[in-house]
């Protein structure tokens, strides 16, 4: 097991209401956040995050060079969200968010690598079957570190997975081992520089990466909330959910409604919906189905404690 050593540290101004808790636990593993303390897993380095005086304090493992700006980004540490309380102040499921989960941000993913994972895996399926697979990738393909007295995982490289392709196969993905796979032989890091409508059409002529996939990375890489990853949750909610009736929206009337209610916090609000109704199925929100499952995306974390 490698060890990365400690480099250095910063400290990260935020804009407030910032609220580190609830920005840290959603959508994490155990082996990132333990309800106080973030490991974020860089190119060559993890920093250590954590909330102290009303600050980020940031403990840098591994290579130090040019981490600050990127864990600042992944954070949302600037982001200014007042003007998104004010468009969502009347709405009927997303006023919450100024109250019970003021000022948390939606955090970033670290590498467009990740955030292509976490949108294949999470096609046609639901909450608990996608980041129970999203396990498994890391458990299988990950590679285990030491940073300080805590183990975390890195998330495999496209190189690695495509030199454990059997792995792959072997990780319970369906069908979607052979995407990540496809992903893997063509991703290119000059995409990180692509515009966002760029980079979307070229994760599009990628098999098996649609419109929802491609948008679903390039916002959670991005924080471009510009972009709606639109799919049959959204359509099949949003109706009965904001007193449009019980027929499913299409696609475009996704797009109707997002833009005249959300207009540039589209994305956002996307991330925010399924927080606020806890990842659950459209019939379980619905009420057509009984939920059985406790886990959400705000205590994953607390189910998934140790890295594998």
């Amino acid at each position: 097991m490698s060890e990365f050593r400690r480099r250095g540290e910063f400290e990260l101004e935020v804009v407030e209401p910032y609220d580190f808790h609830l920005t840290s636990s959603a959508y994490s593993f155990g082996w990132y956040y333990d309800g106080k303390e973030l490991l974020i897993p860089l190119e060559g380095s993890v920093v250590s995050a954590s909330w102290s005086k009303g600050k980020i304090r940031c403990v840098i493992y591994g290579e130090a060079e040019g981490v600050e700006e990127e864990v600042k980004h992944i954070l949302g540490a600037e982001e200014d969200l007042k003007p998104y309380y004010a468009r969502i102040k009347k709405d009927p499921i997303l006023s919450v968010l100024a109250t019970k989960y003021h000022g948390m941000r939606m955090r970033a993913w670290p590498s467009l690598w990740s955030s292509l994972v976490v949108a294949v895996l999470n096609q046609n399926t639901s909450f608990y079957q996608g980041w129970r697979m999203i396990r498994s990738f890391y458990a299988s393909l990950g590679k285990k570190v030491r940073v300080g007295r805590k183990i975390t995982l890195l998330s495999p490289t496209p190189k690695q997975v495509l030199r454990k392709k059997e792995m792959l196969k072997k990780c319970g993905l369906g069908y979607r081992w052979k995407i990540l796979l496809e992903i893997a032989r063509t991703y290119d890091e000059s995409w990180e520089r692509s515009s966002s409508q760029k980079l979307i059409e070229e994760l599009e002529q990628i098999k098996g990466v649609g419109d929802y996939s491609a948008k679903l990375a390039v916002l959670l890489r991005r924080r471009d909330y510009n972009l709606l990853p639109t799919d049959r949750w959204l359509m099949k909610i949003l109706p009965p959910l904001y007193g449009y009736g019980e027929r499913a929206f299409t696609k475009k009337e996704v797009e109707e409604f997002a833009n005249e209610r959300w207009g540039p916090w589209k994305g956002l609000s996307y991330f925010f919906l399924t927080i606020v109704l806890e990842a659950r199925t459209a019939g379980e929100i619905l009420g057509k189905r009984k939920t059985r499952l406790t886990l959400n995306p705000l205590n994953l974390y607390k189910e998934v404690v140790e890295a594998p």
